[in-house]
């Protein structure tokens, strides 16, 4: 093994990917502070507990990758070997760096987990897109057209939703990562066609209502979940569900406030995403960015 990875490919392989995780952190649009905020988390707070949540990133960063037909091309015996080391490395420098963490007989399981997420197909349109989700009205087109086209990581995500419910603070974490995940439905501007269609029988409220009755029911079994499992805990809750619906309140109004025909995305970001994840926590700014975003849609649709 260790001769396998001073081969000269394998260590030009991790440079590459050294540099491409940087280059992330200071280009992608949605990647940088929303994990930033994952990595933080996970080093500061105390998870001895709840080991799981170290996995969740090397999950989520899997989940991300469009290289691994390259990887099986450039190393086609071993392809694992990198990748995991890749995933071993990160999940080193989580329980290491978190300052409560006690290694146990846990971490070598939660390890086996790692090792498992390694051969876990990342999506690919053609070979997941087997849900129709022809059940989701119309009135839903955006939800309908991204569940068809993200269908398996849609149900990773839903499932580490279910598993977010048995803490407070897993609860609010899988949150904000959902939230990064369901906005992207809300970043690519339809045919104004479709749109003309849509608000001659609708207005603009039943649009916003219609979007976050399907979103409140993609939380519906973790709500439940929860409540079961800490009852006395409730309150954080409540006020989950309130930042969860304030923020998809935002995104949604933002879309409609400076949609354009003429350009296929409306530019959403990490900036974004952070301004309107911190007004919705704090709920009072959520007030006067929704009216400024409200009023510019109802402007925008009164011209369609």
């Amino acid at each position: 093994m260790n001769l396998l990875l001073m081969n000269p490919k394998i260590l030009n392989y991790f440079n590459f990917r050294i540099n491409q995780f940087f280059r992330l952190f200071n280009h992608e649009s949605d990647f940088g502070a929303i994990y930033s905020i994952g990595f933080l988390c996970i080093i500061f707070l105390n998870l001895n507990a709840y080991p799981f949540v170290f996995v969740l990133p090397i999950l989520l960063i899997h989940l991300r990758r469009k290289d691994i037909d390259f990887v099986k091309k450039i190393f086609p015996d071993y392809w694992f070997v990198p990748v995991l080391t890749e995933y071993t490395i990160l999940f080193l420098l989580f329980i290491v760096a978190n300052i409560h963490y006690k290694i146990s007989i846990h971490s070598f399981y939660i390890y086996f987990i790692v090792i498992s997420t390694v051969f876990i197909p990342v999506y690919s349109n053609a070979e997941y897109s087997l849900i129709k989700w022809n059940f989701i009205p119309n009135t839903t087109f955006e939800w309908k057209s991204f569940l068809r086209e993200k269908t398996l990581i849609a149900f990773i995500y839903f499932i580490g939703l279910l598993f977010s419910a048995y803490h407070p603070f897993t609860l609010i974490l899988m949150g904000v990562f959902y939230l990064d995940f369901i906005s992207n439905i809300y970043k690519t501007n339809e045919n104004k066609e479709l749109l003309e269609s849509f608000f001659k029988n609708y207005d603009f409220s039943e649009k916003l209502k219609f979007n976050i009755i399907v979103f409140n029911l993609t939380l519906l079994p973790t709500i439940i979940i929860y409540l079961i499992m800490n009852y006395s805990e409730f309150v954080y809750l409540l006020y989950y569900i309130l930042a969860m619906n304030l923020y998809v309140l935002l995104i949604i109004s933002r879309k409609y406030s400076i949609y354009s025909h003429r350009i296929k995305e409306n530019g959403y970001n990490s900036g974004i995403f952070m301004k309107y994840l911190i007004s919705s926590f704090f709920v009072i700014p959520f007030f006067f960015f929704f009216r400024e975003n409200y009023n510019n849609a109802i402007k925008r649709i009164n011209l369609f």
